[in-house]
């Protein structure tokens, strides 16, 4: 892989190869999640993981909303789609209701544009012109727009929830930790730097804290409570990491082999 030094010395036009990666995987990605639509269920075994890569995918897709002031119009109209497909997949496969999927998507595609979005060294690397008198307080209109879009739906799910969000609760810990998983795996894999931070520690604590109250609660024994773990939660965060890490080996290896061919 690229290492960051080189990533931040490629122009923008080289840096722009790996965007239609991105979409393709999408798309991809979009596909398999949305089998389950069209009748196609995975086995119950199976079902945490694919929850794994739809939840992977939506964070993909919020990171590739980060780009969409620059991208062609493919990108524009396919990504946003992209996230559409995978949250209706997620609905179709889970117990949850539109509104608590909605919600799940909004948690999780936020995630992905603000990894984008906060990170200085992708602006270097998109060698973005920033004036640190002029612009450091400016917001672009497009993150505007998306950020005012994911605000919007988000109050829409909770104005339109008539019952207790019991079953989104109960998935809040493999949430957390899961957005926190692709956040360390977009750095680790797009920034060569060890995700080892205060976010990963509390998203840790946080782990550790939810563990203690399922050990407590759970009528379970400790066999099952960690044969339940294994084949569900940490299944799908298993899964959730693997696919954003798939998808930035794959872009980070085209933009190597495009800057092989230029030089």
């Amino acid at each position: 892989m690229l290492s960051s030094n080189e990533l931040n010395e490629l122009s923008p036009q080289s840096s722009s190869t790996g965007r239609p990666v991105l979409t393709v995987l999408l798309v991809m990605l979009s596909v398999l999640g949305s089998l389950p639509l069209f009748g196609f269920q995975a086995a119950a075994w199976a079902q945490p993981s694919v929850v794994g890569m739809i939840w992977g995918g939506l964070f993909l897709a919020g990171f590739g909303l980060a780009t969409v002031g620059r991208e062609s119009k493919l990108h524009v109209l396919a990504v946003p789609c992209c996230a559409i497909i995978l949250m209706l997949a997620f609905r179709s496969i889970t117990d949850l209701t539109l509104q608590e999927c909605l919600i799940v998507a909004v948690a999780l595609v936020g995630t992905g544009w603000l990894a984008r979005r906060l990170d200085r060294r992708m602006l270097k690397a998109s060698k973005e012109p920033m004036n640190l008198t002029t612009r450091s307080w400016q917001v672009p209109m497009i993150d505007f727009f998306i950020a005012t879009t994911l605000i919007a739906c988000l109050a829409r799910a909770l104005i339109d929830m008539t019952n207790p969000p019991i079953m989104l609760i109960s998935i809040l810990g493999t949430l957390v930790v899961g957005c926190g998983c692709c956040w360390a795996a977009y750095h680790w894999t797009w920034n060569d730097s060890q995700p080892v931070g205060l976010p990963l520690v509390v998203v840790a604590l946080l782990a550790l804290a939810g563990v203690g109250v399922l050990v407590r609660v759970s009528p379970l024994g400790p066999v099952e409570l960690a044969a339940w773990l294994l084949v569900g939660p940490l299944s799908v965060l298993a899964s959730q990491s693997f696919t954003v890490l798939l998808v930035f080996a794959a872009i980070r290896w085209q933009s190597r082999t495009m800057l092989a061919t230029q030089g």
